[in-house]
């Protein structure tokens, strides 16, 4: 089997993610860090986008490293920001 990167893992739950970019972030491994950020962000939308923020948040509190996911929080808040209005009506929102 040859080696192709990063970016031929392939992920079934969408919710490892997040346990693998801890992973990512305690290792330094800034090219699978930068793969599950695209990924998540691929599949961000107005039900789920609170719930990954806050995901992101606790990241960023747990590895506590001015390499944490500062990018993508920003992304995740510019998002909410562009689709408020469909975002607060989310019952994710509220919890």
């Amino acid at each position: 089997m040859k080696w192709n990167g990063w970016s031929s893992i392939r992920i079934k739950n969408k919710y490892k993610i997040f346990d693998i970019l801890i992973i990512a972030y305690d290792f330094g491994l800034d090219e699978l860090i930068e793969i599950c950020e695209q990924r998540i962000l691929e599949i961000v939308d107005v039900n789920n986008v609170c719930r990954y923020l806050d995901r992101f948040v606790e990241i960023y509190q747990k590895i506590q490293t001015k390499n944490g996911p500062n990018c993508i929080i920003d992304q995740c808040m510019e998002f909410i920001n562009e689709n408020a209005y469909e975002c607060v009506k989310t019952y994710v929102f509220f919890f």
